[in-house]
């Protein structure tokens, strides 16, 4: 996983994680043989794992090695597509250069299950002539091409571009950042990671080695209860707490869910002290 702040060794520099990522990779590819990969597939920010920003540099350093090998890159834009990183697809914002999207979520705003795979003319072309050859396309899923999904996406689509939800998210770009990175001082907290509106904070037992808190505990749990108390429902992944608001929310609004968070965060931690689950 490419977290620098949970997985870097003690006194690494970011930069030398990233080196020991793409020396890891390029040794991965050359041990299992190329001809055995028929893809590299990621999202550009890991979402369900924790909302991880990889570190910079890190799609331009590893694009090269899959092209040499002729690996596919498959960009998962499920959560960073449509607007959410501050361009129409977290691929632009982090330089990764698929060949292929996957996308959904967004596509329809949620209203309705959709999900769609954009390939470029190379591959179809493959795909159709390999198709003529058995008779068949061999692929096909329950729901493909369904009519109300499909006339939702459009109109989402539509929307975005008439409200001009991009400019709104990077309006509000900066303010989510300042918000979120100041919890840095919260004594729970140990890191904060974002891009564009979509963010987390990871709660720590030590702030200075980073020790996280017994997963048997459950304190990312814990912690989201106590923030619901507050009104405010955010998604615990392990000690992280992932924020991805809705993108049409104001400012106002979004100072009103990081004064929530804070309160909440403050009750959590009057509970780690009771159960004594901090480093002294």
């Amino acid at each position: 996983c490419p977290h620098h702040y949970r997985f870097g060794k003690p006194g690494e520099s970011e930069e030398e994680f990233l080196a020991g990522l793409v020396a890891s990779l390029e040794a991965m590819i050359e041990r299992e043989g190329p001809e055995t990969i028929a893809a590299f597939i990621a999202e550009p920010v890991m979402g369900a794992g924790g909302v991880i920003v990889p570190p910079k540099g890190y799609f331009e350093a590893i694009r090269p090695i899959l092209r040499q090998h002729d690996i596919l890159m498959i960009a998962d834009e499920v959560i960073t597509g449509f607007c959410r990183t501050g361009n129409w697809f977290g691929s632009t914002t982090l330089n990764v250069e698929p060949d292929t999207l996957s996308v959904a979520k967004q596509l329809t705003s949620a209203y309705a299950p959709l999900g769609a795979v954009m390939v470029p003319r190379h591959m179809m072309d493959a795909l159709e002539s390999q198709s003529e050859k058995l008779g068949t396309f061999g692929h096909g899923y329950t729901y493909g091409g369904h009519p109300l999904g499909c006339a939702l996406g459009v109109k989402a689509i539509e929307i975005y571009q008439q409200r001009n939800i991009l400019e709104h998210v990077r309006s509000l770009v900066p303010q989510f950042e300042r918000r979120l990175d100041a919890l840095r001082e919260h004594p729970l907290v140990g890191e904060t990671r974002h891009c564009g509106l979509v963010g987390a904070l990871e709660m720590v037992a030590d702030k200075a080695s980073h020790k996280p808190f017994d997963p048997k505990k459950t304190v990312g749990a814990v912690a989201v209860r106590f923030i619901q108390e507050r009104g405010l429902i955010l998604r615990a992944i392990g000690d992280s707490i992932a924020l991805c608001p809705p993108m049409i929310i104001t400012s106002q609004e979004l100072d009103e869910l990081f004064n929530r968070l804070e309160l909440g965060l403050n009750d959590a931690l009057e509970w780690v002290r009771r159960e004594k689950l901090m480093e002294a």
